[in-house]
């Protein structure tokens, strides 16, 4: 290969992965978003997954999958598909419950009596 055909290669490369990452993010926040539904009330697809421990619930926001899904394949060293893609759709994700929400950070919550 020769020097201009590699520069061509690179300058492609350079392109493309930020573009994927780009589109896994748009693409991550709209899913969420038809997914999660908004905090006003109108329900999405998919309720919010809550647990009863004792005089508390703990909500288990959507944002948190996200990062959780990215950190675990980090630190295991799990290769998603289309890596560029998948780490910008979990971005998404969690950018989404993060901007969208005014309760992102209620995790642990009491019961009323």
């Amino acid at each position: 290969m020769n020097i201009t055909k590699q520069r061509i290669a690179l300058g492609i490369s350079a392109v493309l992965l930020p573009l994927q990452t780009f589109f896994g993010a748009i693409s991550g926040y709209f899913i969420a978003k038809i997914l999660a539904g908004r905090e006003t009330g109108k329900k999405g697809l998919f309720n919010s997954f809550t647990l009863n421990i004792g005089a508390w619930k703990l909500h288990l926001h959507h944002w948190m999958y996200g990062l959780g899904v990215a950190l675990s394949a980090v630190a295991l060293g799990i290769n998603l598909p289309f890596p560029q893609f998948s780490f910008g759709l979990l971005a998404g994700l969690v950018f989404q419950g993060l901007s969208d929400y005014s309760d992102w950070h209620r995790v642990f919550i009491r019961k009323r009596k």
